[in-house]
């Protein structure tokens, strides 16, 4: 799990660290942020499970936060790619 001080333990472990999911945040942007704070303070990546596919659009929630883990991007990119993902899904096929 996420922790605070959690660059303290970043910096005493030989091995890249996968931040854990934790239990369910109360929104997608609590989610968001949490692997946002978890890459600023030197995770290599996160494990999540019950804040994707408990989300209302999971397959929009994974492109946002691979945003956050591959393109670095911020929460209110992320957010952005999450809105755009849902959009584009909930749209009419022609």
């Amino acid at each position: 799990y996420y922790c605070d001080g959690f660059s303290k333990v970043v910096e005493g472990c030989p091995v890249p660290l996968v931040v854990a999911g934790g239990p369910k945040l109360e929104n997608d942007r609590a989610a968001l942020d949490l692997a946002r704070r978890a890459i600023d303070e030197g995770a290599h990546g996160i494990d999540m499970g019950r804040n994707i596919w408990q989300s209302d659009h999971p397959v929009a929630m994974l492109q946002a936060l691979r945003a956050i883990v591959h393109e670095r991007a911020t929460v209110d990119e992320a957010m952005d790619v999450l809105a755009a993902a849902t959009t584009s899904a909930a749209a009419p096929s022609a």
